[in-house]
Formats: structure tokens, sequence, C-alpha cells
């Protein structure tokens, strides 16, 4: 006797196959066949096992960077953010002043002590050795945060601009309150970045668990998620001395997002689930979180556009009305899903920019990481770019180039025209950047558009493919066997838990066979601005993600196989 499962459309109906007959039983709720509850123990306990797992699984990433010793550092790639981000978080901790304003004293403060990529030879600790001084970065913070200091001036000198006050000068504001409220629940040290992300994270797979909980396959999807997290994190990109990185790093901050999107995903995936308000409570929960990622990292967006494009993929394909349906919210794929997370997205965004420090608008200051600034960048990872277009940029090369494109094009606008890009420093304001590196690509496009489709279509994927290599290489690189031996136990019992029970493969299979799409959208950050293989962190979690849930699936397969042989196996996976 050999037993099936096989997916059923009704929700009050389960379908069993044994041998060549089909057999339907009819589930009322709260009852399965022979009377035992649906949400048996064993479902339970087979749902919490798998949240448990996944919180092991956390345990054992933050056990991994004390391994990498990166707890209570900061790394060369992501000082500057981190500086801004800490610096604003003292200013409203010391002066009640939010809205990511940075007191440039405390800033000044914090790069004299240590805390700067730049040269500071009366500390005797060269540059990135300063870094790796726990105590020397520690010194830094506690100088900021008690030095003797009188409010900052709030109004605007002659020039329009503020005297004691600066911005974040093209970078995500989200920053400062990421280490705000690690600062207020940890207290002021550099550790607390790296607890706060644990402790968001933790969070968001809590509120997956509040409303997955009840599916055995949703929950082992969930810690599937968090077991591509700990990979990453033991790769050799999250590293002081080879890359430069770690997990306090913006770069990486993004994942804070990839809880909250398998949330949704997965909610797309149990169709014949009815939502209630609680579970709406709890997608809102989650929207706020993936908000709070994409305050602190814009690329983010890549997340929403692979949600809304799998939505639309979905719908299309759904038969019937679709048109009435979209509209029955309890529905998990009607539109009003969807819309509830737009919703707390914008509104998210707009109370930020209502937030926002006038700081901002006085430096011509952009909230958020510029965009066109590194599409014309990229350009340069054509090797004729220097051929063609170096003399017209002065030989500029890397983050220079644009701001020296910027340059160019403000000195040959007339003198009356020239202060609305500059500030009083004659620096170029981060609109301005933005507004003329957009002109110099799109004429670039226009002029030459062999060149640039070159540069997006050949040299950029290929360099894609050469950051996924260097990324499998550096896996495990120079870690205990702990760290192998983790992921190993957490599949071999995920397997377990999803072989013994016999729907448990639909949702895990629903969100694998979507995950491509997450893979093959999470590439256009990297593909469309930048060169840094880092910025393809979330890239290389869903990657991971597809390949364990790939292993999952087939490790349950091969294991129900072997087992569906045994005498009364049919009989007793009836009864369980």
């Amino acid at each position: 006797m050999r037993l099936k499962c096989k997916k059923s459309n009704h929700p009050e109906f389960s379908v069993y196959q044994i041998d060549r007959h089909l057999v339907t039983a009819k589930v009322l709720p709260g009852e399965a066949l022979g009377g035992v509850p649906v949400h048996s123990r064993r479902e339970a306990l087979a749902s919490l096992s798998a949240l448990v797992i996944a919180l092991l699984l956390l345990a054992a990433m933050l056990g991994t960077l004390f391994e990498k010793n990166l707890i209570g550092i900061v790394t060369p790639q992501s000082v500057d953010r981190e500086l801004y981000g800490t610096a604003a978080a003292l200013t409203k901790l010391k002066f009640g002043m939010g809205g990511a304003a940075v007191d440039m004293r405390i800033f000044a403060t914090l790069a004299r002590s240590g805390f700067t990529d730049g040269p500071l030879p009366e500390l005797r600790k060269p540059f990135p050795e300063n870094l790796g001084d726990a105590e020397l970065l520690q010194s830094a913070l506690e100088k900021a945060q008690t030095i003797d200091l009188a409010p900052p001036r709030a109004f605007t000198n002659a020039d329009g601009e503020y005297t004691d006050l600066t911005s974040f000068t093209g970078e995500d504001t989200g920053i400062a309150t990421y280490a705000f409220l690690a600062f207020v629940i940890f207290g002021v040290h550099i550790s607390s970045l790296t607890y706060f992300y644990f402790v968001v994270v933790t969070a968001s797979l809590l509120l997956y668990g509040a409303g997955h909980g009840r599916s055995v396959d949703a929950m082992a999807v969930g810690a599937v998620m968090t077991l591509a997290l700990y990979v990453v994190a033991c790769s050799n990109f999250i590293n002081f001395q080879a890359t430069g990185t770690d997990v306090k790093d913006v770069r990486f901050l993004s994942t804070l997002a990839a809880i909250p999107t398998l949330h949704l995903l997965v909610t797309w995936t149990r169709y014949n689930y009815r939502l209630n308000l609680l579970d709406y409570a709890i997608l809102a929960l989650q929207s706020g979180i993936f908000a709070f990622a994409l305050q602190i990292r814009v690329s983010t967006i890549w997340a929403v556009l692979a949600l809304t494009l799998y939505w639309m993929a979905i719908v299309s394909l759904r038969r019937g009305d679709v048109s009435g349906s979209l509209l029955k919210w309890r529905q998990p794929r009607s539109a009003v899903t969807l819309a509830a997370v737009f919703a707390v997205l914008i509104s998210a965004r707009v109370l930020a920019t209502l937030s926002l420090s006038p700081v901002y608008a006085a430096r011509g200051d952009v909230t958020h990481h510029t965009f066109w600034q590194g599409v014309l960048s990229s350009l340069q990872l054509t090797p004729e770019w220097e051929k063609k277009y170096g003399r017209s940029v002065n030989g500029a090369e890397g983050d220079a180039m644009p701001a020296e494109v910027a340059h160019i094009a403000i000195m040959k606008l007339p003198p009356e025209q020239r202060r609305q890009y500059v500030n009083s420093d004659g620096g170029t304001k981060k609109f301005a950047l933005e507004k003329f590196s957009q002109v110099a690509f799109f004429n670039i496009l226009s002029n030459d558009p062999r060149f640039v489709l070159y540069t997006f279509f050949v040299a950029k994927p290929l360099r894609i493919m050469q950051s996924e290599v260097l990324f499998f290489r550096g896996l495990f690189a120079g870690l205990p066997i702990w760290n192998v031996l983790v992921p190993v136990a957490a599949l071999m019992v995920l397997t377990w838990l999803v072989a013994r029970h016999c729907e448990a493969r639909a949702t895990l299979l629903a969100t694998a066979k979507a995950a491509p799409l997450f893979v093959l959208v999470s590439w256009l950050p990297n593909w469309l601005v930048a060169l840094n293989p880092l910025v393809m962190i979330d890239n290389f979690v869903w990657l991971l993600f597809l390949l364990c849930a790939a292993l999952v699936l087939i490790g349950a397969a091969l294991a129900r196989s072997a087992g569906a042989g045994k005498p009364g196996a049919a009989i007793a996976s009836l009864r369980g």
C-alpha cells in the first residue's frame, strides 16, 4: 500500500492517494482523519521546532561574528556611513535634535579620536588598525558623548547655511535612526550596532511565526531563510581583513528586509488560507520593518519590485473572476494585501521626509544614496572608458569622476547661475551632482549607445558572475569546523520535518519556485549602479535560500520514497 499526498483546491478537503485509488476526506474545523485535531500536537511541535532552529541559527550567526572579532569594531568599508550615523545619533541623544542632523563638533570629536579612515599620526594607530581597536573606538564614543558643548545654532547664517550642523552628504538617513535605537537599547557602544541587527531580525522572525506558526511548511521556509543569512555571515565577504565589512555595514543591513519579504511571499503561496485582522496587523508590523530597511538602504527597493512582479504573475495566472476576487480582503492573493504593504512603506517614507532636519534643504542634500552618480561612475568598468572619455573628465577616476563632471558643467554656466549648485565652501550640492550625472549619462548614451550597451550587457554581467564565484569560494574560509556542521545539521533536521508532514512540501516548493525571480531582481542594484560585489549581499542571501530549499525538498522526497515501501507506512501516515 502506497500513500501519496495530493493538493486540494478546497480548504475543507484533504485528498489522499492509496495505491491507485483517490480518497477524499472532509476535514471539519479542528478535526482530521480519525478525529485527531488538524493542528495536532505533532504539527505544533514541528512548527515550534522549525522556529527554534531559526533562532538557534541566529545565535550561531552572532557566534560567528565573535569568531571573526567583528562585534566591537568598525570595518573599513563602512566607516564613513557609521561615522555619520553615530554622530547623528549622538546629536539626538545629547541635544534632542533629530531629523538626521549631524553636529559638526561631535563629528569632529569622533574623527579626531580615531573613528575615521583618515591619517591620525598623533594616535600612533595607522588606518585601518584604528578601526580594529575596540578600546580606541569606545574612547572616541565616550569623548563625543561627554564633551561639553552648547546646543548647536539652529538658524542659518548670511549664506543661508547652518554653522554647527551638517547633513549626511548623499547617504541614506535611516542609518541615523538605526544607530539611535541601538544606543537607546544597548547603550553607546560599537557592539550595540551589531546587537540591534539581531533584535530586529529576531522580532521579524517572531512576527513570521505569529503569522505562519500553524503551518509546518511555512515555518520550515522561514528557517531556510535564516539558514541563508547564517551562511552569508560565514562567508569571507564578512571579514575585516578580506573585504572590510560586517553586518553593521549598510550593505548588509538591507537583509533586514529578508524575513518581511518572505512573510508576504509565503502569505501568497498559502492560497487556501483565509486572512483575518490579526494577520493584517502582523503584516503591517513586518512592513514597518521592511520600511525601516528601505530607509537604511534605499537599494532594497529591488525587493518591492520583485514582490510586485510576483503578485502580478500569480494574479495573471488565476482562473475565473479575477476582478471580483482581488477585492476580497481575506484572500491572501487579493490586491488588499499588496495595498496594505504599500500603504505602510509610503507612509513611513512620508513621515521620514516630514521629520527631516531643514539642514538638508539648506545644503541641497538628498536623503538617500545617490543613484545617477553610480550609474555614470559604472561606465568606467569598460576598458575603453579612459581612451574615449578620460580626457573629458580631466583624468578623474572612481567616485571623483561624477564630481568632476558636475564641476565642469557648473563652470560652464554664467556666474549668477552657479551659486544654486554649490555650497559656500565650494563643494557641489548633492542634488546638483545627481542632476549633472544624469545629463552626462544620457549624453553618452545618445552619442555612443554601443559603448553603454556593452557596459551594461557584457561587462557588468561578467563582473556579477565573478562576484558570485568569489563569494562561494570564500564560504567558511578560516572558520572552525562547527561553522560547517551547523548548516549541515539544520538541513538534516528541516529535511526530516518536511518529510514527516505530507503537505509540508507545498509551501516550500512554491516559495522555491518564486526564488529565482528574487535572485534575478536582486542583481539590479549592482547591475545598475555599483561595481562593488558587497552590494550583492541580498542576491547571495536569496541564492542560498534557493539552494537550501532545493536540498531540503530533494532530501524530503528521497526520505519519503524510501519510507513509502515500509510495511504499515501508509496507515501510519493516515493516523499521523
